[in-house]
């Protein structure tokens, strides 16, 4: 249903299992994950990106997935989408878009296993949107899902993300390589002050996917 303002809000209350699958992707036995931030890592972060025509995929990215696969790692998203819950777009516009992006990745030959998502946001959702979850970051909890649905080493997993939040999420979920691109001038606290590693741009990360 829609509000008198326009903004898309849901009919009933979300369940939290916020992923969305990549039809295309095949059973993999790895245990060592690439968990990557959407917005400011794989596209730019453009404010509540919903549309093809917002996506600019950072130069570096789909080396980056390939390399990863052919090293034995499994690549996922794992994103906050406050816009869902700001009314801004619906899930199911999210959910085409991601699986357009699925299949943007697959024609440069990497297939993502997944997107996790979390649409709520504590101060700014609408309706039962507005709310705190263990999900958002910087909470661990889409990370610790991915873990689990996908039986992760967290010690062999690598996350990367590009805003602190991303950073601690990763450290509190216990992941093993913590990743974050930016300047070297970000401020980190808490878990993620002592496990993060600053990178500069996607090539910057090349050296921590070790072979098997």
């Amino acid at each position: 249903m829609r509000l008198a303002t326009g903004s898309v809000v849901p009919s009933n209350a979300p369940s939290e299992r916020w992923f969305i699958a990549n039809p295309k992707w095949h059973s993999s036995q790895s245990q060592r994950g690439l968990l990557l931030d959407r917005d400011g890592v794989i596209n730019l972060d453009i404010d509540f990106a919903h549309r093809q025509e917002d996506i600019v995929f950072i130069p570096g990215i789909f080396e980056l997935c390939s390399l990863a696969v052919a090293r034995g790692y499994l690549p996922i998203i794992i994103t906050n989408q406050s816009g869902i819950g700001r009314g801004l777009f619906s899930e199911e516009q999210f959910r085409d878009l991601t699986l357009w992006m699925f299949d943007i990745f697959s024609a440069e030959g990497t297939e993502l296993a997944g997107l996790y998502y979390c649409p709520t946001h504590p101060t700014s959702g609408v309706g039962v949107w507005k709310r705190e979850s263990k999900m958002r970051k910087p909470e661990p909890g889409m990370f610790k899902r991915a873990i689990q649905d996908f039986r992760l080493s967290p010690e062999l997993t690598i996350a990367i993300g590009d805003r602190p939040r991303d950073a601690l999420a990763a450290a509190r979920a216990g992941i093993g390589t913590n990743l974050l691109l930016g300047s070297s001038e970000v401020e980190l606290q808490g878990e993620a002050g002592s496990t993060t590693i600053v990178i500069e741009d996607l090539p910057g990360a090349v050296p921590f996917l070790t072979l098997p």
